[in-house]
Protein backbone atom coordinates (compact mmCIF):
# COMPACT_ATOMS: atom_id res chain seq x y z
CA UNK A 1 0.00 0.00 0.00
CA UNK A 2 1.44 3.31 -0.34
CA UNK A 3 1.92 6.63 1.05
CA UNK A 4 -0.66 8.77 2.13
CA UNK A 5 -0.26 12.10 0.35
CA UNK A 6 -0.05 14.17 3.76
CA UNK A 7 2.76 12.25 5.17
CA UNK A 8 6.30 13.86 4.88
CA UNK A 9 9.46 11.68 3.63
CA UNK A 10 12.82 11.99 4.27
CA UNK A 11 15.28 14.05 2.15
CA UNK A 12 17.61 11.32 0.39
CA UNK A 13 19.63 13.92 -1.25
CA UNK A 14 22.54 13.71 0.65
CA UNK A 15 22.55 9.67 -0.18
CA UNK A 16 21.99 10.60 -4.31
CA UNK A 17 25.01 12.61 -4.46
CA UNK A 18 27.21 10.57 -2.54
CA UNK A 19 25.99 7.13 -4.71
CA UNK A 20 26.93 9.44 -7.83
CA UNK A 21 30.35 10.18 -6.62
CA UNK A 22 31.17 6.64 -6.28
CA UNK A 23 29.55 5.83 -10.20
CA UNK A 24 31.82 8.26 -11.37
CA UNK A 25 35.01 7.35 -9.72
CA UNK A 26 35.64 4.05 -11.21
CA UNK A 27 38.62 3.81 -13.29
CA UNK A 28 38.60 4.08 -16.67
CA UNK A 29 41.50 1.51 -17.34
CA UNK A 30 38.81 -1.41 -16.67
CA UNK A 31 37.96 -3.25 -19.23
CA UNK A 32 34.49 -3.93 -19.90
CA UNK A 33 33.04 -7.80 -19.68
CA UNK A 34 32.01 -8.80 -22.38
CA UNK A 35 28.62 -9.74 -23.30
CA UNK A 36 27.64 -13.59 -23.09
CA UNK A 37 24.22 -15.02 -24.31
CA UNK A 38 21.98 -17.37 -22.09
CA UNK A 39 22.90 -21.02 -21.94
CA UNK A 40 21.27 -22.61 -25.08
CA UNK A 41 20.79 -19.24 -27.05
CA UNK A 42 24.04 -20.02 -29.48
CA UNK A 43 22.74 -23.79 -29.76
CA UNK A 44 19.04 -23.14 -30.70
CA UNK A 45 20.69 -20.12 -33.00
CA UNK A 46 22.75 -22.95 -34.87
CA UNK A 47 19.94 -25.70 -34.89
CA UNK A 48 17.97 -22.86 -36.63
CA UNK A 49 21.13 -22.45 -39.29
CA UNK A 50 21.71 -26.18 -39.85
CA UNK A 51 17.93 -26.76 -40.73
CA UNK A 52 17.54 -23.93 -43.10
CA UNK A 53 20.62 -26.19 -45.08
CA UNK A 54 19.44 -28.79 -47.55
CA UNK A 55 23.16 -30.24 -47.70
CA UNK A 56 23.82 -33.36 -45.70
CA UNK A 57 26.72 -32.32 -43.57
CA UNK A 58 28.62 -35.78 -44.22
CA UNK A 59 29.41 -37.28 -47.24
CA UNK A 60 27.17 -39.69 -48.94
CA UNK A 61 29.31 -42.74 -49.19
CA UNK A 62 31.23 -42.83 -45.82
CA UNK A 63 27.92 -42.37 -44.31
CA UNK A 64 26.27 -45.20 -46.46
CA UNK A 65 29.59 -47.43 -45.65
CA UNK A 66 29.16 -46.66 -41.59
CA UNK A 67 25.50 -47.90 -41.66
CA UNK A 68 26.00 -50.51 -43.56
CA UNK A 69 28.44 -51.59 -41.72
CA UNK A 70 26.86 -51.48 -38.27
CA UNK A 71 24.24 -53.16 -39.78
CA UNK A 72 26.20 -55.96 -40.42
CA UNK A 73 27.37 -56.19 -37.16
CA UNK A 74 24.02 -56.17 -35.83
CA UNK A 75 22.19 -58.67 -38.27
CA UNK A 76 24.46 -60.19 -41.09
CA UNK A 77 21.24 -60.99 -43.12
CA UNK A 78 19.85 -57.52 -43.16
CA UNK A 79 19.40 -56.03 -46.67
CA UNK A 80 18.60 -52.56 -47.45
CA UNK A 81 17.48 -50.75 -50.30
CA UNK A 82 19.34 -48.74 -52.48
CA UNK A 83 16.63 -46.14 -51.97
CA UNK A 84 17.02 -46.50 -48.11
CA UNK A 85 19.89 -44.09 -47.56
CA UNK A 86 18.89 -41.59 -49.73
Amino acid sequence: MGRPKGTATKDKGKMREEGSKKKNSKSPTKERKKMRFHPGTVALREIKRYQKHHTPLTARAPFERRIRNTLKQLDPEFRLKSSTLE
